[in-house]
């Protein structure tokens, strides 16, 4: 990919990534008609062009000149953050209802014919040296209600520096730009406690940059 490609490639997607991330929010603000008292708050973002450059080298660096734009999982991220433990399968409930809600709708937003053709991996980052914890059992529970392959279900535990957290890696659908195009969105379940972390870490991660926050 030439750099004149590889730029209208990143607009493509961010203009994308616009309008799914539009797209997903009203859906859960569909969903939010009934009680939805256990979400303490969701934070969005559309990935920054600077920031996907930046993440660019910084992958290359660290796995090789191979890692490239296609490989960047995470243009949309949504976070929907809880204050309890027991409130975060409700939460990941919540989000995958939403989603599978637009099946039917004239331009679905999963870019597949269900949840699982449009999920490509599930992460439950566990606390370290913890018993019966609690995003394993959500990761667990989500597996088994979908019927997920086990082979897109990762367990493993956060690293002793960072955050503890539930990951939905999918491919969703942008119709901005006249035909489909494909765009990558993580979204993340966690607690209000691991947020806090999570971006207490990142700061110190990224000190010599510029913060890349995600906004509320």
């Amino acid at each position: 990919m030439n750099p004149r490609e590889f730029e209208s490639h990143i607009s493509q997607l961010l203009a994308g990534g616009q309008e799914v991330l539009k797209r997903l929010r009203s859906a859960l603000d569909l969903s939010s008609t009934h009680d939805v008292d256990f979400i303490f708050y969701t934070r969005s973002r559309v990935k920054k062009s600077d920031s996907i450059r930046q993440k660019i080298r910084d992958r290359q660096v660290r796995y090789g000149a191979d890692y490239s734009l296609a490989d960047i999982t995470d243009i949309v991220g949504l976070r929907v953050v809880v204050l309890y433990d027991e409130y975060l399968v409700e939460a990941a409930n919540w989000v995958i209802s939403a989603l599978e809600s637009t099946r039917y709708s004239r331009n679905p937003l999963l870019d597949g014919n269900n949840i699982h053709e449009s999920l490509s991996e599930a992460t439950a980052l566990r606390r370290r040296n913890s018993k019966n914890d609690p995003y394993e059992k959500c990761l667990r529970e989500v597996k088994d209600a979908l019927r997920l392959d086990k082979s897109i279900c990762v367990f493993k535990d956060a690293d002793e520096s960072h955050y503890s957290s539930l990951h939905l890696l999918l491919s969703l659908k942008s119709y901005s730009l006249g035909e489909a195009i494909s765009v990558p969105v993580e979204i993340q379940v966690r607690t209000a406690i691991e947020d806090v972390w999570g971006e207490i870490s990142h700061k110190s991660e990224y000190k010599a940059r510029p913060a890349n926050i995600w906004s509320p």
